[in-house]
């Protein structure tokens, strides 16, 4: 690809590329990269790699806000939440994640809905799909169980 690089009293001011392939920002001193649009800052690399976005809204993919619903997190990383009836059995009642992970899921959190309980809700067993809970409370009908997962949705920014 061809770059048009256009400078003015600070450096590159402005680079135009054509084609394919990566664009790579580079500077030679500790001066931060500066990214703005209609003159104003939307975000800054400083020298040390530390990383500020001017907007309070930090969109890093499709997400939902429903009760079953998940979003995002920095470095390829997905949370997932929901709430399952679960019964008190030794294989657990499988909640289906509201997005899947793509290869790992690292962490499963579980609680139970309303008053305290004396046996906690546990996970059994978790993939990439969903988990399978059991409520950890005697009863033949199911038990509300609320969980939170954690795990992989992008290798290539896992690290």
């Amino acid at each position: 690809p061809s770059h048009d690089i256009r400078s003015g009293n600070n450096g590159i001011r402005q680079i135009v590329a054509r084609g394919t392939g990566g664009l790579y920002l580079d500077t030679t001193d500790a001066a931060a990269i500066v990214f703005r649009t209609t003159g104003v800052e939307a975000a800054r690399i400083t020298a040390g790699g530390n990383v500020t976005i001017a907007s309070n809204t930090l969109n890093l993919g499709t997400s939902t806000a429903a009760a079953n619903g998940y979003t995002f997190l920095p470095n390829g990383l997905k949370m997932v939440w929901g709430m399952v009836a679960a019964a008190n059995t030794a294989a657990g009642t499988f909640a289906t994640y509201a997005s899947a992970f793509t290869t790992a899921t690292y962490v499963v959190q579980v609680s139970h809905q309303g008053n305290a309980r004396t046996v906690p809700p546990l996970v059994v067993a978790s993939n990439t799909t969903g988990a399978n809970i059991s409520s950890g409370i005697a009863a033949t009908t199911g038990t509300n169980v609320y969980f939170t997962a954690i795990g992989i949705y992008n290798d290539y920014y896992v690290y």
